[in-house]
């Protein structure tokens, strides 16, 4: 330590081993203790910290050496009042409050003790027998405030790169805002309260004056036919679209990005048209290729129509763009014949190859009841009933193979199948046949019917000898049961075809009026009047209208057979 100035050391001897006392602190609870003691050379070292013999509570903080000599040393030392009065201060911060300084004198070894309000503390050792302890307290702490607010930047990303984002951070005097708002343009603004009297403002934002911006590139497209089309995508500040679309635009649409402005992607394709895509489709049951144009034209409204065989149809696919589809086939098909062979189902019809004719079929006595005066005399009579006699060939039924020849024309075919017109013949034979000569002449008459079967046949002509045809009846009224005498008036006649007269006579009867003749039956023949056995027929034709204006037309043909039963 460095010692007084002589003066003040001789003032220290004036007082004769006595101390002086002094209070450095302004408080007479914290004394400053000089002494200036001679002692033996030997033994002049005190230990620091040790207590002043006359006032315990002041410590040995230095001593020095004044002089020596070879039996004795002249020591000065100073007690000190341990720990020390606490002088305080203020102190500004650097988060601009206003703080304590407090500074005081303690042992060594004092430790500091830590808390939210002290900004800083310490304790420096001045000797080995004091330290000096100094700390810094605020009444608060210091809230440090930070506020915020921010947007995400929505921007595609490929657009950060033509409209970068720029961040700007200042300090100023003043008070943070409650609640921060952001300008145009503006993507986050933090404020931050530095210091008591100063912040911070720190923002985040992107320059809308440089929009619109727009990249562009190319991409290949598959709709439509395929083609390369131009791509621009914009980032701009307005919604409107930037072109009309028409049938080369692919894409066209303008997206709200959500910061106020609107990222544009449009499509088109380079190309002035579409191009044009051909098909061939084979019709496996024509035996034929279709030849078929696809491309995607400007809707302008178009109707599908035809012109020979080519055929141009119109599918709309939204408002701008339509189908355009032109099939066709090779026109040389027209007239040209294909040939092949198919089983198809047919029926031959019935076929009588001989001409009927008429037979006895049976015969039988009966008895007639009157004769021609009525006088009611049986005599007998051998009457012979007849049948008709015919052959039948019976048609074949089932499947055939038959020859087909296809024919392409613009008109359906000419050609028409083979019509069969079977018929069945009946044939009324008035009365019966083959009456014996024998018999009376008064002949009670059976109508008989004929028929053959539906057929084909030639025409025929069949004669039948002694027919006997009824021409009319005899009305008779008697008198009384022995029918001998009739009544006046009676008999009367009646023609075949009139009306019979009114007999309400208890006692009647009545005989028929026979003529007998030779009659001719006759059956047209039917078309046609039989089988053409042996050769072809047109067993079936289908003639359909089909595509292009074409007719396609199948024609059937069957060999009948020889023998068909």
């Amino acid at each position: 330590m460095a010692l007084p100035s002589n003066a003040i050391l001789d003032g220290i001897r004036g007082m004769r081993g006595k101390a002086k006392v002094s209070y450095p602190d302004a408080s007479k609870e914290v004394k400053r203790i000089e002494r200036v003691t001679t002692l033996p050379r030997t033994d002049w070292e005190l230990d620091f910290g040790t207590a002043d013999a006359d006032y315990p509570t002041c410590f040995l903080v230095s001593q020095a050496k004044i002089k020596e000599d070879a039996q004795t040393v002249e020591v000065y030392r100073v007690y000190e009042t341990i720990p020390g009065a606490a002088l305080t201060g203020q102190f500004v911060t650097a988060d601009g409050q206003v703080g304590t300084l407090t500074r005081q004198a303690v042992a060594p070894g004092t430790a500091v003790t830590a808390s939210a309000l002290m900004v800083s503390g310490s304790v420096q050792p001045e000797s080995a027998a004091k330290s000096i302890k100094e700390t810094i307290t605020v009444p608060d702490v210091f809230p440090e405030t930070q506020r915020s607010i921010e947007i995400p930047d929505l921007r595609p990303t490929k657009f950060r790169a033509v409209v970068p984002t720029r961040t700007v951070s200042q300090v100023s005097a003043g008070t943070i805002e409650s609640a921060p708002a952001l300008a145009a343009g503006e993507l986050s603004e933090s404020q931050a309260q530095i210091t008591a009297f100063k912040k911070k403002v720190t923002t985040t934002s992107r320059d809308v004056t440089t929009l619109p911006q727009s990249l562009s590139g190319k991409k290949m497209v598959t709709e439509h036919g395929g083609g390369i089309a131009s791509v621009t995508e914009t980032l701009s500040a307005s919604a409107a679209l930037s072109i009309t679309p028409n049938f080369r635009t692919l894409a066209l649409e303008s997206d709200p990005v959500g910061d106020g402005t609107y990222a544009e992607t449009k499509a088109t394709l380079d190309e002035s048209a579409w191009p044009t895509l051909t098909e061939q489709e084979y019709n496996a049951d024509l035996d034929i290729f279709i030849e078929t144009e696809k491309k995607v034209v400007e809707n302008l409204g178009q109707t599908s129509f035809r012109v020979g065989q080519v055929v141009t149809e119109y599918r709309d696919i939204d408002k701008w763009r339509t189908i355009q589809i032109v099939s066709k086939i090779d026109s040389s098909l027209i007239g040209t014949t294909q040939a092949f062979k198919a089983n198809i189902p047919y029926s031959f019809p019935n076929e009588i190859i001989e001409t009927p004719v008429i037979v006895k079929a049976y015969f039988m006595k009966i008895d007639f009841g009157l004769d021609t005066v009525g006088t009611g005399i049986q005599k007998d009579a051998m009457v012979t009933d007849t049948a008709l006699k015919y052959r039948v060939i019976e048609g074949l039924s089932g499947s055939f193979s038959a020859d087909v020849t296809r024919t392409f024309s613009v008109s359906a075919t000419a050609q028409a199948a083979q019509l069969w017109a079977p018929q069945a013949e009946r044939m009324c034979i008035d009365v019966s046949l083959g009456v014996s000569e024998s018999a009376s002449e008064s002949v009670r008459g059976k109508v008989l019917i004929e028929q053959t079967p539906s057929a084909i046949h030639q025409a025929w002509d069949i004669p039948v000898v002694n027919v006997y045809t009824l021409v009319g009846m005899w009305h008779y009224a008697w008198t009384d049961a022995t029918h001998s005498t009739l009544i006046s008036g009676w008999p009367k006649y009646q023609p075949v075809g009139t009306e019979a007269p009114v007999n309400n006579n208890l006692y009647w009867g009545m005989r028929a009026d026979i003529a007998k003749t030779t009659k001719n039956f006759t059956a047209k023949a039917t078309i046609p009047a039989s089988l053409p056995r042996g050769e072809q027929i047109i067993a079936r034709v289908n003639s359909e209208r089909w595509r292009f204006g074409i007719w396609v037309n199948d024609v059937y043909r069957l060999t009948v057979p020889e023998t068909t039963g």
